[in-house]
């Protein structure tokens, strides 16, 4: 869907077909954005950090289609482990801690 919604330019007058997905704007000009949910629902309904593994697939699946990747809700869900206000428990210290080593990774492949 971001990328139909992003594609919806064209670089003439639209036809009367295009018209519905179309607006005044030069290619580029719109930025896409992802949030990232790194967060999952207990059975209780609760809020609680989810596994890297999801937030790792979230990335990868949306990476292509968007120009930048964001955590919108990042307190409480990632919390680094010398913060002294532990919030989010020991979940989000796990999912702070092995997301802050998939990014380190990544960062080295690229130098």
């Amino acid at each position: 869907m971001a990328k139909f919604a992003h594609d919806g330019w064209v670089a003439n007058e639209p036809t009367p077909a295009e018209l519905w997905n179309f607006y005044r704007r030069e290619r580029g000009r719109t930025a896409l954005w992802n949030d990232l949910e790194i967060w999952e629902f207990n059975h209780k309904r609760e809020l609680l950090p989810t596994e890297l593994s999801r937030v790792v697939a979230q990335l990868e699946l949306t990476a292509p289609f968007v120009d930048k990747q964001i955590i919108y809700q990042y307190p409480g869900l990632m919390c680094h482990p010398d913060h002294p206000a532990r919030v989010g428990g020991e979940r989000a210290v796990t999912l702070y801690e092995t997301y802050a080593l998939y990014r380190e990774s990544l960062l080295r492949k690229l130098k």
